[in-house]
């Protein structure tokens, strides 16, 4: 199973989460990056986000399409 796809797993079975929840689960520690995956799936339209972004207002990733 790819990066991707276990990203896709995690945030179709948890919509919402943001990209340190989502590199937590993938690799259950802190500490580990998930953002250039997230930024890949974003343009193949995979995920959207939802947000304002930044400390304090992290982006929210879903499905593409589900409306978050």
């Amino acid at each position: 199973m790819t990066l991707s796809d276990k990203i896709m797993k995690i945030v179709s079975n948890e919509p919402g989460l943001t990209e340190v929840e989502i590199a937590e689960k993938v690799y259950r520690r802190r500490g580990r990056h998930v953002d250039r995956q997230c930024r890949q799936l974003l343009n193949e339209k995979q995920l959207e986000r939802h947000g304002k972004g930044g400390p304090g207002r992290p982006f929210k990733y879903y499905p593409y399409g589900t409306g978050g």
